[in-house]
């Protein structure tokens, strides 16, 4: 279920580079409506409903293998439990778990903030904070609890299970923790490469520049700038290299993560509320520090006229 920044890419490649293997342990994870390892085109059926006839065929078609079946997206977590339900009744006849992935919500929100700048916003990270901070108990990106609990209700407790996608991270078991919840016995290699790998926050903030510039010529926020911007090489060009050496030298601001009172509050209610449901050993919140370049780094005397001059250089390379 995700949410996004919980180790999904990650489980995802792993389980659809070793679906055969799955597969004979009795794991089915299908490879229809799949794109970059997860289910990620299913969305757009389970949040109507389920009720689309190339959906029903699908369903028919998993159903008759007569085996387990495994689907994965973050993009389910933002469907609202009782319509994903809702899609999954052809499955009425299976018992139907949810498996929740649990990361420090804060250290999340700030994995999920540089991700949305890779996918192309160009929000400044003090103006993410200042939605969701003012009243954290009650924002759904900081207050886990509040799809857990929904879950939780819609599907039935006993159906729910809670991975520590930290505690995964750090012993490098995310895949093996996983297939340990759901008493799947295949011996599957943890890999060793990064999926998804996030960005140094000077590439994020120099994307986020190319992102807004992107927008006020009239375009949709997408991914297509951060593409462009490794596909022809733009990241090696001397220019970039600079203008990210000069992001680097600025005065940054200093934040710690981890710690904050919704972090420990969310921590405390998994404890209290779902021992029974975590699948592996629950971590204390992770406490990390950030740097993030001040929104005012290309006035700067120093840099002023050249920042901007850079930009553009780096923008028409990349619209090129």
């Amino acid at each position: 279920m995700g949410p996004h920044k919980t180790g999904s890419s990650y489980i995802q490649k792993v389980f659809s580079d070793n679906r055969s293997l799955l597969r004979e342990h009795g794991l089915e994870y299908p490879d229809q409506f799949c794109h970059i390892g997860g289910h990620h085109q299913l969305f757009e059926h389970f949040k109507a409903g389920g009720e689309s006839p190339e959906y029903l065929k699908f369903c028919d078609e998993i159903k008759s293998l007569n085996e387990d079946i495994f689907l994965s997206s973050e993009r389910f977590s933002k469907i609202k439990p009782g319509i994903l339900k809702e899609a999954l009744s052809p499955f009425q006849s299976y018992r139907v778990k949810i498996i929740y992935h649990y990361r420090t919500p804060s250290v999340r929100f700030y994995s999920n903030w540089k991700e949305s700048i890779k996918q192309g916003r160009c929000e400044s990270f003090g103006e993410a904070i200042s939605r969701d901070f003012i009243r954290p108990f009650l924002s759904r990106q900081l207050n886990s609890m509040y799809s857990i609990n929904s879950y939780s209700d819609t599907f039935g407790k006993e159906n729910l299970i809670i991975l520590d996608a930290e505690s995964g991270m750090k012993n490098g078991t995310t895949a093996t923790d996983l297939l340990s919840a759901i008493e799947c016995n295949a011996g599957l290699v943890e890999l060793e490469e990064d999926v998804n790998a996030s960005f140094p926050v000077e590439v994020i903030e120099l994307l986020r520049q190319l992102n807004a510039m992107h927008i006020c010529d009239g375009h949709r926020p997408s991914s297509v700038v951060r593409e462009r911007f490794f596909e022809r090489s733009v990241d090696s060009h001397a220019t970039t290299k600079e203008l990210i050496e000069l992001i680097s030298s600025v005065h940054h601001l200093d934040i710690t993560l981890g710690n904050t009172p919704v972090d420990k509050f969310v921590y405390e209610k998994l404890l209290e509320d779902y021992p029974g449901q975590l699948a592996n050993s629950l971590t204390a919140p992770q406490v990390i520090r950030v740097k993030v370049p001040r929104n005012n780094w290309i006035w700067r005397s120093s840099s002023l006229g050249y920042a901007a001059k850079a930009l553009e250089s780096i923008y028409k390379m990349v619209e090129s």
